[in-house]
C-alpha cells in the first residue's frame, strides 16, 4: 500500500467524513482482499476466477480513488482502462462472465462496488472512469447493501463485507435486494402509481373538488404534488411512518415532511429542466436542523409545455374559477401541462453542507429584508444524490 500526496475526502467507519491521503493498493493486496472475503474465488495466471454454481466468472478488480486536480475532493473514480475491452472478449471467447468490483478502504473502512457492465462495455473506456462521491460511501457504508444509477444510468451496487450474501443473491440469482431505507421504498411505490402527465385543467378540477387549500394557487407543480402525497399517505394510512407537515405558525418549519421513526425531515420540490439549480429554504432553517439530523429534499423533476401556446386553455378556465375580470392574468407564466420524467432524492448533512450555495433574495414587494435560501448547482448535486429513478428511457436527469 502506498499513499497519494492529495488529501481527500474520506470516511471513516463511524461515518464521519474527514480530508486525508487515500490509500492506493497494489495488485497483490487488492487480491488478498477479494479472496479474504469472497467465497471460493481463486488465483489462476494472475487472474482472479470465481466459481459459483456451475458458472465461471472471471473478476476484474481496481481501486476507488480520487477523480484528481481540479476536480472537487468529494468526486471519487472508479478507472476502466483500454485493456478492459481485450480482457473482456477474451472472457467471452473462452464463455466465461466478467464482473467488476472496486474496493474502497481507508484505515478500517472497506467497501466494495459492482459496476454493471451492460451499460458501459461500448463506452469509449480510454481514461474513462465511473464516479462516485462521498455521499455514496456514506450512505453505503451507514445501509451496509445499497444500489444507485447514477445519471448517466449506469447501476452502482456497493456493499460491506457483511453483505457479500445479499450481493451473491443478486449478482447471480437475480433476486432484488430491497434498501434497507423504508422511506426510499415508499417514495418508489408513490412516483410509480401517480400519472406521469398532468394536464393542469384537470389537476385544478381534482383539487377544486377536494377543496384543498392550493386549489386556486397560481400553477406551480409542487402543489399538485403535495396534493397527491396527503392523499397517498391518507390513503394507505401511512401516518406512523411519515406525516404532512406545512403548519407554520404550530412548527415554524417549512418543509413538507417529518418521519417520526428517524425524527427527520422531508421537503417535496419540483424541477423544471430548463434551470440550472434549484432554489430551497431559508438558511438559518436548514442549519438548524442538521445540527441533529440529515434533511431530505425529494425531487420530482419534469418537463412542461406553456399555456401560451394552447390558446391559453387553463388560463382563462383558472381565472373563470375565480370570477376574475382579467381571464389572462398570469397568462405568460401558467403551463398547460407538465410530464414527470425522473425522480431524486437529495440529503444535507453537516459533512456535505459546505457545498450548498447561499442565495440572497434580497426584500419582498413590501421592501421587507427575506432571508437568505439554499441553492444547489447541477454540478455539485451527485454529493447530495442518494437515490434516484428515471420514467422515460429518453431522459437523462440534467446534471
Amino acid at each position: 500500500m502506498r499513499l497519494s500526496n492529495v488529501k481527500v475526502e474520506q470516511i471513516t467507519s463511524s461515518w464521519i467524513v474527514i480530508n486525508d491521503f487515500w490509500e492506493i493498493l497494489s495488485t497483490s493486496e487488492l487480491n488478498k482482499i477479494i479472496t479474504k472475503f469472497f467465497p471460493k474465488i481463486s488465483i489462476k495466471n494472475d487472474k482472479l476466477f470465481w466459481e459459483y454454481g456451475e458458472k465461471a466468472f472471471s473478476v476484474f478488480v481496481k481501486n476507488i480513488s480520487y477523480l484528481w486536480i481540479p476536480h472537487p475532493i468529494f468526486k471519487k473514480r472508479i478507472q476502466i482502462p483500454w485493456s478492459f475491452k481485450d480482457f473482456y472478449r477474451d472472457n467471452i471467447h473462452n464463455d466465461i462472465d466478467t464482473i467488476l468490483i472496486w474496493v474502497y478502504k481507508y484505515n478500517d473502512t472497506l467497501l466494495f462496488c459492482d459496476f454493471d457492465i451492460s451499460t458501459y462495455i461500448n463506452n469509449d473506456l480510454n481514461n474513462s472512469s465511473a464516479h462516485v462521491h462521498t455521499i455514496d460511501l456514506e450512505k453505503w457504508l451507514i445501509n451496509g447493501f445499497f444500489q444507485k444509477e447514477d445519471f448517466r444510468w449506469n447501476k452502482i451496487t456497493v456493499f460491506t463485507p457483511s453483505r457479500i450474501e445479499d450481493y451473491l443473491k443478486y449478482k447471480f440469482w437475480h433476486k432484488e435486494i430491497k434498501s434497507d431505507i423504508e422511506i426510499i421504498n415508499t417514495f418508489d411505490d408513490f412516483f410509480y402509481n401517480i400519472s406521469k402527465k398532468w394536464y393542469w385543467i384537470d389537476c385544478y378540477k381534482e383539487m377544486i373538488n377536494a377543496n384543498d387549500n392550493n386549489k386556486f394557487q397560481a400553477e406551480r407543480p409542487w402543489f399538485y404534488l403535495e396534493f397527491l402525497m396527503k392523499n397517498y399517505i391518507q390513503n394507505n394510512q401511512l401516518e406512523d411512518i411519515m406525516q404532512f407537515k406545512q403548519n407554520k405558525k404550530i412548527w415554524d418549519i417549512d418543509l413538507d415532511l417529518f418521519f417520526p421513526k428517524l425524527k427527520s425531515y422531508w421537503d417535496l420540490k419540483t424541477h423544471w429542466d430548463n434551470s440550472n439549480a434549484i432554489l430551497w429554504n431559508d438558511l438559518d432553517t436548514v442549519k438548524d436542523l442538521i445540527r441533529n439530523e440529515s434533511i431530505y429534499y425529494i425531487i420530482c423533476n419534469h418537463s412542461a409545455h406553456m399555456d401560451k401556446n394552447y390558446n391559453f386553455e387553463v388560463t382563462i378556465f383558472w381565472n373563470k374559477q375565480q370570477n376574475k375580470s382579467d381571464i389572462l392574468s398570469y397568462a405568460e407564466k401558467m403551463k398547460h401541462d407538465i410530464s414527470i420524467k425522473s425522480y431524486y432524492i437529495l440529503e444535507i448533512n453537516n459533512f456535505n453542507f459546505q457545498y450548498v450555495e447561499i442565495f440572497n433574495q434580497w426584500h419582498n414587494s413590501n421592501w421587507n429584508k427575506r432571508n437568505w435560501k439554499i441553492m444547489i448547482s447541477n454540478k455539485c448535486i451527485n454529493n447530495f444524490l442518494i437515490h434516484t429513478a428515471t420514467f422515460d428511457n429518453n431522459w437523462k436527469i440534467p446534471f
